[in-house]
């Protein structure tokens, strides 16, 4: 009876255990987390209306401040409470025909990574300048954020 007993405990005790081989927060962890997200914008904006740069949006404020700047109002709701706002703003362009965009958010050691693609034109200048950008809608994890661009195409 004592080794059906003493089996039963190193069985649950084994059972209980879990791995945290797949947590992205365990530091030494190699296993990238994908973190999913939602557009928010996506294209070009005329002229130069917001400064290029790559941005975190943590509140409400912030978030009225980028919008005025950028002259959208997206139909993509934000809830600051479960939601942080990723945006991406590539310089302005004497003509169309470039892009920029968030191929990837990926968590590993306690930090996100965005990865990003631009992809530019030799296309004929033209009158109209454009900006590109990509915003998107991340869940919130309040984890600092690193930017990584891949070379432009």
């Amino acid at each position: 009876m004592k080794k059906i007993v003493l089996a039963a405990l190193v069985l649950f005790s084994m059972v209980g255990c879990q791995s945290d081989d797949n947590d992205p927060n365990v530091p030494g962890n190699n296993t990238p987390v994908v973190i999913g997200f939602a557009d928010i914008i996506k294209g070009t904006l005329p002229g130069n209306s917001v400064t290029q740069g790559n941005f975190v949006i943590k509140d409400k404020t912030g978030w009225d401040n980028f919008k005025e700047d950028a002259g959208a109002e997206p139909n993509v709701p934000v809830d600051f409470s479960i939601h942080e706002v990723i945006a991406v703003v590539d310089e302005t362009y004497p003509g169309q025909g470039h892009a920029i965009e968030i191929t990837s958010v990926t968590q590993l050691d306690n930090k996100l990574t965005v990865q990003i693609k631009k992809t530019t034109s030799d296309g004929p200048i033209t009158a109209v300048e454009t900006q590109p950008l990509h915003v998107i809608r991340i869940k919130k994890t309040g984890l600092p954020v690193v930017f990584k661009a891949d070379a432009p195409m």
